[in-house]
């Protein structure tokens, strides 16, 4: 969809808006990380966010083309930056 979006301005609207959309999604859960566990300084929710996306955005890239075997273990490393974001989660609906 993505590379579809570079060259077809209805396809690349309809990314754009799904991209915004996990984005908002990663930066409240990286807000609410924020109010219990803090963040490294200087980073904000966003930045966090960003830097999130990109790695995924890479990662499917890498797959994509085909730039994955044992010294770049990107699926394994997208699988574990999952269980992560998901440990995070389940940290932070028990504290509600």
């Amino acid at each position: 969809m993505m590379a579809l979006g570079f060259s077809n301005a209805k396809i690349g609207s309809a990314v754009r808006a799904a991209a915004r959309q996990w984005n908002d999604l990663l930066t409240g859960l990286v807000e609410q990380i924020e109010k219990t566990h803090g963040l490294p300084h200087p980073f904000e929710a966003m930045d966090v966010s960003a830097l999130v996306t990109m790695a995924f955005i890479g990662g499917e890239s890498h797959i994509l083309l085909g730039i994955e075997d044992n010294a770049i273990p990107v699926r394994r490393a997208l699988r574990r930056f999952g269980a992560l974001i998901r440990q995070f989660e389940q940290t932070q609906t028990k504290g509600d």
